[in-house]
């Protein structure tokens, strides 16, 4: 099965379930996880994993909020941290969770846009990738992301970055940084 297959699957699975299961008010019903007999896709918070064993997961894809981009609205939500350091801490607890879930050659891939503060990239993907690092991630490589039609800046004085940086592989993981 392709990833784009179990994303179908995973998207047909929601929409059955939210027409015929009980919804939580945002559409979404309170089951924790879609499964089949190929995959199982968990669409929760992942600060805390316990209902899962250790080195039980395959494969992780995720793209966690951005920095500052965006308010969704939930209580001490990551992305709306007062500084870049705090961000980067939150992230790091949640993959230190993911990393012991994780079987020894699987792969995690990280999708995570940068940011400017005061007219300055502040590299945030290069940062990830290094506590990432510290936390016993291997990165492999880093695949970049060609956004074809991507989403302007706001200010005129900043180049518009047409790419994303994407990839990381571990020792228990791979990653799109």
């Amino acid at each position: 099965m392709t990833i784009n297959q179990a994303h179908l699957e995973a998207k047909r699975q929601i929409s059955f379930q939210s027409v015929v299961g009980q919804a939580n008010g945002n559409g979404h019903t309170t089951t924790s996880a879609n499964t089949s007999d190929r995959y199982v896709i968990y669409h929760q918070s992942s600060e805390k994993m316990e209902e899962l064993s250790d080195e039980l997961v395959n494969l992780v894809i995720t793209s966690p909020p951005y920095y500052s981009k965006r308010n969704y609205g939930m209580p001490d939500q990551i992305g709306l941290e007062s500084t870049i350091e705090a961000y980067l801490d939150s992230l790091g607890r949640v993959f230190a969770e993911t990393k012991w879930v994780m079987k020894e050659d699987g792969a995690l891939f990280v999708v995570i846009g940068d940011t400017y503060v005061d007219g300055s990239l502040q590299s945030i993907p290069h940062r990830l990738a290094l506590r990432l690092m510290d936390l016993g991630y291997i990165q492999r490589n880093c695949i970049v992301w060609k956004k074809i039609n991507p989403k302007p800046e706001g200010t005129c004085y900043l180049p518009h970055p047409p790419s994303q940086a994407t990839a990381f592989r571990g020792a228990h993981a791979t990653g799109l940084i």
